[in-house]
């Protein structure tokens, strides 16, 4: 705790030598990777999710804005990753293999604060919530389940468990969430190319509460954590 109080101190004070009246635009793009999240996770509920790499790109407007600076961003992420879920709990099990993907619409909302290295180069620190909407995706995959299962013979009447056996490939899917929200953290390495121009790059990490799943049988999988590397150019107005 005594540590990130330094570091918190360390900012605040150093901040004050550094100019915020300049307003700045910025174009950015970049990669994404990251992971997935289930908190139901047990020894009989056996969760593997894979976030395969995806593509990100942004536009934002900063201005000033009391002792640091504000940065409204619009956001474009295209994610993607592999869930394999084996639930081992008796007439209650069930097995998934998905393969989902989905295109966000982000809008960021940060508090940034500038600290100078040198006089060719600064970096900034910023965070803030982010709340966007999933405007396509793709869910796919295949599972089985357990089912109970009616009959008659000479007998009477039975009821057996079996399993039943199944596959989707949904575009749109409804149970992939349409809205959600997230807080990010990152940090603005920016390089000046001349008195109107530099070069950024951004490693920005982001966590969602939302889940990525939301329907029954299909579960959810809450929350999920990735992050952005980006390289991009401000230009200051």
């Amino acid at each position: 705790m005594k540590k990130y109080t330094t570091i918190i101190l360390f900012i605040l004070v150093n901040i004050s030598s550094v100019s915020f009246s300049q307003k700045s635009i910025g174009l950015t793009g970049g990669v994404n990777s990251g992971s997935f999240f289930d908190l139901s996770s047990n020894e009989d509920y056996i969760a593997k999710y894979h976030f395969n790499k995806g593509v990100s790109f942004s536009f934002f407007y900063e201005k000033p804005y009391s002792v640091a600076r504000f940065r409204t961003e619009l956001q474009y992420d295209f994610l993607k990753g592999d869930l394999d879920v084996h639930n081992n709990e008796g007439h209650s099990s069930y097995y998934k293999n998905l393969n989902v993907s989905f295109q966000q619409v982000k809008l960021n909302f940060y508090y940034v604060f500038n600290k100078r290295i040198n006089d060719k180069a600064s970096f900034d620190l910023f965070f803030g919530p982010s709340f966007y909407i999933n405007t396509m995706n793709n869910l796919s995959g295949h599972g089985w389940d357990f089912v109970s299962a009616n009959y008659n013979d000479s007998t009477g009447a039975h009821s057996t468990l079996t399993t039943v056996d199944w596959k989707m490939d949904q575009r749109n899917s409804k149970n992939i969430s349409k809205i959600g929200a997230c807080i990010s953290v990152g940090v603005d390495l920016k390089v000046p190319i001349n008195s109107k121009w530099d070069l950024s790059i951004i490693n920005k990490y982001n966590l969602s509460f939302s889940p990525v799943l939301r329907k029954v049988p299909l579960g959810s999988v809450t929350p999920y954590f990735y992050t952005n590397l980006s390289l991009g150019v401000i230009y200051k107005i």
